[in-house]
């Protein structure tokens, strides 16, 4: 199995438990000095592939919901549908399993490039630039609730879907 070298400190606040090759350290010097992370090829791909579509798949909302210029729709149900992506795949994958290429394409790649709470926190900001407080307040009300329901939702969906399977 061919593998990416990444270097990354083993205590940084981003990489709390990072995976270790068993040859790449020794364990008297693992707290002073830097590691080496072994992450497969195939795991950079995945993710990789999985954000190219999310962002596409984003846009595309984005241009398809674009007629509502004075409230951002499209951020809003990008938001609200990877919820209930990321809340299905919860649902139905293990703890474990959720670092498969599969999970990995989903909810890291698709779903991390689909979301976009740095567009929501921008589009909310340019409203209330605008004084225009209602929608402000509508749209992080609505943000927040439609997405922690459709999470919710998702994953007891896929609670129902990994039953089936079994």
């Amino acid at each position: 199995q061919q593998y990416h070298q990444l270097d990354i400190h083993p205590h940084h606040p981003r990489h709390p438990s990072p995976t270790l090759h068993p040859a790449s350290i020794k364990k008297e010097t693992l707290a002073n000095t830097r590691a080496r992370v072994y992450i497969p090829r195939m795991t950079w791909l995945c993710i990789a592939l999985g954000g190219a579509l999310g962002s596409l798949g984003r846009h595309g909302l984005a241009v398809g919901l674009a007629r509502f210029e004075t409230f951002p729709f499209g951020t809003l149900a990008a938001n609200a549908l990877g919820s209930l992506i990321i809340g299905v795949a919860a649902g139905f994958w293990e703890i474990d399993q959720r670092k498969s290429p599969a999970a990995l394409f989903l909810v890291t790649g698709f779903c991390g490039g689909f979301t976009t709470f740095s567009t929501f926190s921008l589009q909310t900001l340019e409203l209330m630039q605008k004084n225009d407080w209602s929608k402000a307040g509508l749209n992080i009300a609505a943000s927040l609730a439609f997405c922690l329901i459709c999470t919710w939702a998702g994953w007891m969906l896929g609670q129902s879907l990994r039953k089936t399977a079994s």
